[in-house]
């Protein structure tokens, strides 16, 4: 089954990208974040995007969160989903406003919440205070590739806190689907309750929920992602032998 939330990540790549360019002849930062602001104020979706894949300067970053994060509490969904969209392209630049992604988790529209749960994941550790809202959201989110993106968000920000199996099995997608080198790290800080919940995935035989590669049955799948967590998962030895 694909992933859905792939899509979202390819845009986020390319406003990644964008805000990273060289600043064109005469590009003026300032003036750039005064267009953001007033497309923010205007409650215009559509420029909201042209500013942010425009802004001249990576300097300019950690400006544009709290201009964006105002996008957030607009009434125009369309209008918030630009604004989570942007912050998503931020990555750790919008841990300042971590608060106002976390109040996004819960919105009426399915894409806003989804927007913000990944701009969490992209925040990563730095996204701790909104671990309550995360666990919530979770609690009550009836979309499945939604929930999915807050059990990455959950990994991504404390492994070390880790303790379901469905944040684990987050995490081991990220790291070995998608070969995300954060992910990667963050398996390798996972705390003892998640360790075993990954070796207790390869005793269960469980298929990840990503594409795999042809006869990778779940048991390897998970064995690869212990190996990825490295030495702290030697005391998961005995579950393993007796599993394979």
């Amino acid at each position: 089954m694909v992933r859905t939330f792939s899509v979202a990540m390819l845009i986020m790549l390319a406003v990644r990208t964008a805000a990273a360019a060289e600043p064109g002849p005469g590009a003026d930062a300032q003036q750039a974040l005064a267009a953001l602001a007033a497309a923010v104020e205007q409650g215009d979706a559509e420029a909201i995007t042209d500013r942010v894949r425009q802004m001249p300067r990576i300097e300019s970053r950690p400006e544009m969160a709290p201009i964006l994060a105002r996008g957030l509490q607009h009434e125009n969904s369309d209008v918030r989903r630009a604004a989570a969209l942007g912050l998503m392209g931020l990555g750790e630049h919008a841990a300042t406003v971590v608060p106002a992604l976390a109040d996004r988790l819960q919105d009426q529209d399915r894409s806003v919440r989804h927007l913000a749960a990944c701009a969490l994941v992209e925040v990563g550790p730095k996204a701790r205070a909104a671990m309550p809202a995360l666990r919530q959201a979770r609690q009550v989110e009836e979309e499945d590739h939604i929930r999915r993106v807050m059990d990455l968000a959950l990994g991504m920000i404390a492994p070390e806190e880790v303790e379901t199996a469905a944040v684990a099995e987050a995490l081991a997608d990220e790291a070995l689907l998608d070969n995300s080198n954060a992910a990667q790290s963050a398996l390798r800080r996972l705390g003892p309750k998640g360790i075993e919940q990954l070796a207790l995935l390869v005793t269960r035989g469980s298929p990840p929920q990503g594409p795999r590669a042809e006869g990778d049955d779940g048991r390897e799948y998970y064995v690869r992602a212990l190996a990825v967590v490295g030495p702290p998962a030697r005391s998961q030895l005995p579950t393993l032998t007796a599993a394979l």
